[in-house]
């Protein structure tokens, strides 16, 4: 669990990128 705790908070943090980024920005990814 202590393992995935940083994994998971990557993971949303990558996610709040995501949405707050633009389409254009997707497409880069």
């Amino acid at each position: 669990s202590i393992v995935n705790r940083p994994l998971l908070t990557i993971f949303s943090n990558i996610i709040k990128l995501l949405l707050s980024s633009d389409k254009k920005s997707l497409i880069r990814f």
